[in-house]
C-alpha cells in the first residue's frame, strides 16, 4: 500500500488450542476474553508498531454505518463506530473481526488511511462507499485497498431474507444455493469488492487476502466456528512518520 504504510491482519499464533474460543493473540476487550491477556496482546502490538498504547485506535464496533474521522488521539473509548479515517502518522487504526470483512484503504495523494468493519449489515448499509465518500471529501483521490481475511461464501450460510437483501443490491453474482441443504450462501468478500469498484477504485488497486476465517480457524478466529464469545482477528493500518 506504500513504503510508509504498515498494514496486516493478526494470526492466532503457534501452540494454541484451536478448539478453545479465546486461545491465541487477540486485542478485543468486549467479547469476554481475559482482560489481562488482552492488555498484554495490545502492549505487544504497540511494541511491534513502535507506538504508545494511546495511539492504538480500536472502536467498539456495533455493525453500524458510522464513519469517524480521527483528527487527534481520542481521550476515551470510541463506541458505535465501524469505520475509521485519519491522516495522522504513527496512529494505528484497528478493526476486530471473526468472519466479517475487514477493509483497509490508503490514499497516495493525501496520506489518508482508513480501516472498515464490514459485516453483512455494514455491506448492506454501504459502510464501504460511505467511507470512500468521506475520504474523498477530505481530498482523497488515488486509493489502494486491501480486503483482509473473512468468511468465504461456502461457509456463510444465511437466511433467504438476508440473501434477498444482497440480491437486490448486487444481483445473483454474490448468491449461491447449496444443492443438498437448499440454503442460501452470500459472498461477502465479492460484495465488498464490488462496492469498492463502484466507488471508482481500480481493480488493480484492490488486494484480497483470500483466506477464509472459518476454513482456517486454527490460524484465524471465527465466530461461525467458536461462537460470538471468542477472540478476534485484528486488522491494522498505520502510516509511519518519515521524520
Amino acid at each position: 500500500m506504500g513504503e510508509d504504510i504498515i498494514a496486516f491482519s493478526t494470526l492466532r499464533g503457534e501452540g494454541i488450542d484451536a478448539e478453545s474460543p479465546y486461545d491465541g493473540f487477540s486485542i478485543c476487550d468486549y467479547t469476554g476474553d481475559d482482560g489481562k491477556k488482552v492488555s498484554l496482546c495490545r502492549q505487544s502490538l504497540c511494541d511491534y508498531l513502535g507506538i504508545p498504547p494511546q495511539n492504538l485506535i480500536i472502536p467498539r464496533q456495533t455493525h453500524s454505518d458510522t464513519v469517524a474521522v480521527i483528527d487527534n488521539v481520542p481521550q476515551g473509548n470510541i463506541t458505535g463506530v465501524d469505520s475509521l479515517i485519519t491522516r495522522l502518522t504513527d496512529i494505528a487504526l484497528v478493526i476486530n473481526t471473526a468472519d466479517c470483512v475487514p477493509v483497509l484503504l490508503a490514499d497516495t495523494t493525501t496520506g489518508l488511511i482508513s480501516a472498515i468493519h464490514a459485516g453483512w449489515r455494514g455491506i448492506v448499509s454501504e459502510i464501504i462507499p460511505k467511507t470512500v465518500t468521506k475520504a474523498k471529501e477530505l481530498g482523497a483521490k488515488h486509493f489502494k485497498a486491501v480486503i483482509g481475511p473473512a468468511i468465504c461464501s461456502e461457509c456463510f450460510e444465511t437466511s433467504d431474507e438476508i440473501a434477498e437483501k444482497f440480491r437486490t443490491k448486487f444481483g445473483n453474482c454474490v448468491i449461491t444455493t447449496n444443492e443438498i441443504t437448499g440454503k442460501k450462501h452470500v459472498d461477502l468478500v465479492q460484495s465488498a469488492k464490488i462496492q469498492l469498484l463502484y466507488t471508482g477504485i481500480k481493480e488493480e488497486n484492490i488486494t484480497i487476502s483470500g483466506k477464509c476465517t472459518r476454513c482456517n480457524y486454527t490460524e484465524l478466529f471465527s465466530a461461525r466456528k467458536s461462537g460470538v464469545n471468542s477472540g478476534r482477528v485484528a486488522t491494522v493500518i498505520m502510516r509511519k512518520n518519515k521524520s
